[in-house]
């Protein structure tokens, strides 16, 4: 209630007093406020409305600012829907205002409020402008902005002496006042190179056929490049707009003239243009552009023609594959299977042939979806085994192959392998099989492990490692060992790969049953695989061997432990790091330990007891270096003290200071961490140690002065 009788008594006052006092408690608090003083003003009439009109200043004149903000939410509030009485009212009194006023900022002003109220009363005062050069644009812009066909004529009229001929001419062009085009012709071509380019851009947008001659002399090229593309694109314009207008047969003339005028980039917008509003009549200028000699004409032009939805087109683009430029061929193939044209499907076999170039192979693979489901896995298989010697062309249709949906194209791929005469082309095969998986890939796969080829037996081992499954184990195992490399090497890993995913102690489990009927020559290489499956039984069976009279298999189990994937073998390692013969494989024992103790599965204790051993069995200051960059990983106190004490060896007291560094003072260190005084004491000792760079200024800032 406060609110509503605070707005009437508003109402009151200002309804009480001139306008200019209304003016002055503008802007208002609220749209109901402004609203309820606006209708103040409006009440005061004409008289009202001339009174803020004469008090607007310049900007920069504060004391204006009041009528400004006035006369402004009066535009908005006069021009509302139903307000028509009260619009004319405004208009009117702003119209007289204009022409009252003398400072050009006022006037330019209040041709903006005209603007917003819109309405044809006020075009008389406003006309005159058009030829004041201050303010001829500002006039412009309102009269365009109207509308209406009264502001359109008033802007025709002044067509003759304004101050701003070709600012006019480009209003007028915008819109659409057909019958302006004489007007606009007699202004042009005399010298006046705004004006002309402005009249071009006009009748450009009116799309009179009267204007064809003027527009085509207008749009003749220039000395600039740029200068020219622009000139053709409003040309066409033009002649897009003729067609709209109904003049189909003068723009498809207009496009022909440019066509045929052998200009590359003009006959390309031309193509272009004439394809957009007439099709039909594209057809043949395009078929006769995609047999040009200029290859990137022809690549445009069929590009255009293939969006073409004409059945006839299909067939055309189609019968131009046969004498097409092997560079053109591939695009022909890509242009119908965009159109999804079965025009196209004849071709794939074809452009699986060409051997001209790798893009016709690859346009021929995509190509393939127009053929019928059941024909594009024979298809693409027959093209294979020719294909399989070039790498690239193989790759493209055995991706294609791969991608193929369902499982029928998977029982057609793998019936094609025992069939398929190239090395090459199984081993494509045998790579598609591993991706597309399932029972029928994983059989063919198998089958081909047994192929009189190694090189096909070795790729269907890598194949197996992606589509195999653990009852595959056995028969990998009994490759793995009695094959040789690589067929062997990649046997292993596929073991490791297909038994991964199993518990830990059964991973070994086909590989320690391949070890009973085994030779010595086996058993060496079966002990890599277990170090490589790893498992309690495997384990067992590597530390059993580490016992075994064959010095070649004492060897193999050592070297097997000490690649072991998991932490538990650390403890064997170091008491054959102290042991082991011959002292070459002490080294191979150890490395394998300090290796081990870098692994974080291990508690932080038991990781610095094997560094601690290490560092006891090493006799040599590589292996203390390596124990001792391992330490650093732990950053325990434990392991400061350990590091802190080692800065007196003579060996690695470079490799003790930088772990001290990496643990005391970490690039990012924790939040609130805090050094020690004991911390403190060791940074300082390793600090002489420390190399010069960006660490030892991290030590350095990190100490107390």
């Amino acid at each position: 209630m406060f609110v509503l009788a605070l707005l009437a008594s508003f109402a009151l006052n200002a309804s009480a007093g001139p306008a200019s006092d209304i003016a002055a408690k503008m802007p208002a608090d609220s749209p109901a406020a402004a609203a309820t003083a606006c209708e103040a003003i409006l009440a005061t009439g004409e008289a009202g409305l001339l009174e803020l009109c004469a008090a607007l200043r310049p900007p920069g004149d504060e004391s204006g600012l009041p009528a400004r903000y006035a006369l402004g939410s009066l535009a908005l509030h006069a021009s509302r829907p139903g307000a028509e009485g009260q619009r004319k009212v405004y208009t009117a009194a702003l119209a007289r205002g204009l022409t009252a006023a003398a400072d050009v900022e006022v006037k330019r002003f209040i041709l903006g409020q005209l603007q917003l109220a819109g309405g044809d009363s006020w075009i008389p005062a406003v006309a005159p402008l058009l030829k004041d050069a201050a303010l001829c644009d500002a006039a412009v812009a309102a009269l365009e902005d109207i509308a209406t066909p009264a502001a359109d004529a008033a802007l025709a009229k002044a067509l003759a002496d304004t101050v701003k001929p070709a600012a006019v001419i480009l209003a007028l062009g915008r819109r659409g006042v057909k019958s302006a085009a004489p007007a606009i012709a007699a202004r042009t071509q005399k010298g006046d190179a705004a004006i002309d380019a402005a009249a071009l851009r006009a009748l450009a947008a009116l799309g009179q056929p009267e204007s064809a001659a003027l527009v085509a002399a207008l749009a003749a090229p220039a000395a600039d490049a740029a200068e020219t593309a622009r000139r053709r694109a409003l040309h066409l314009d033009y002649a897009r707009r003729l067609a709209v207008n109904g003049r189909v047969k003068d723009a498809v003339a207009i496009c022909r003239g440019m066509v045929a005028a052998r200009t590359h980039a003009a006959r390309i917008d031309a193509m272009d243009a004439l394809a957009s509003f007439s099709p039909k009549d594209a057809i043949p200028v395009l078929q006769e552009a995609v047999g040009a000699d200029d290859i990137a004409l022809s690549r445009a032009a069929l590009r255009r023609l293939g969006a073409i939805e004409d059945p006839s087109v299909g067939l055309w683009i189609a019968s131009r594959f046969a004498p097409a430029a092997p560079e053109l061929r591939a695009d022909i193939l890509c242009t119908l299977r965009l159109r999804g044209d079965k025009a196209g499907a004849p071709l794939v076999e074809a452009g699986l042939a060409d051997t001209n170039e790798v893009v016709v192979t690859a346009a021929a693979v995509a190509a393939s979806a127009l053929l019928p489901a059941d024909r594009q896995a024979p298809v693409l298989l027959a093209a294979l085994g020719p294909a399989a010697a070039s790498p690239a062309r193989a790759k493209a249709i055995a991706d294609a192959l791969g991608r193929l949906p369902g499982d029928a194209p998977t029982a057609a791929i793998a019936a094609a392998l025992p069939g398929t005469a190239s090395v090459d082309a199984k081993k494509a095969i045998l790579q598609v099989l591993a991706a597309r998986r399932g029972e029928a890939a994983r059989a063919a796969i198998l089958k081909a492990m047994d192929d009189a080829d190694a090189a096909v037996r070795t790729a269907a081992v890598q194949a197996l490692a992606a589509a195999g499954t653990p009852q595959d184990l056995p028969k990998l195992a009994g490759v793995a060992v009695r094959a040789a490399d690589p067929e062997a090497a990649a046997a292993r890993k596929a073991l490791v790969s297909i038994a991964g995913d199993l518990p830990a102690d059964a991973r070994s489990g086909a590989a320690l049953d391949a070890w009973a009927s085994a030779d010595a020559a086996e058993r060496a290489k079966l002990l890599s695989v277990y170090g490589a499956l790893g498992g309690s039984a495997a384990m067992g069976r590597v530390v059993a061997t580490l016992g075994d009279a064959d010095a070649t298999l004492r060897e193999a189990a050592l070297r097997a432990l000490s690649g072991w994937a998991a932490p538990e073998a650390a403890p064997k390692l170091l008491e054959l790091a102290t042991t082991a013969e011959p002292a070459t494989l002490r080294i191979v024992a150890l490395r394998g330990a300090i290796r081990l103790s870098r692994d974080a599965s291990a508690s932080a204790k038991d990781r610095l007891a094997w560094i601690d051993a290490a560092l006891k069995a090493a006799t040599r200051a590589d292996e203390k270096r390596e124990a001792v960059s391992a330490l650093a990983e732990l950053d325990t106190p434990p392991a400061v003290a350990r590091a802190a004490a080692l800065l007196d060896d003579a060996d690695v007291p470079r490799e003790a200071a930088l772990a001290l560094a990496r643990m005391l003072a970490p690039e990012k260190p924790p939040k609130g961490a805090k050094l020690s005084a004991d911390d403190i004491a060791a940074l300082r000792k390793a600090l002489p140690h420390l190399p010069a760079g960006d660490v030892k200024a991290r030590v350095e800032k990190l100490l107390p002065k």
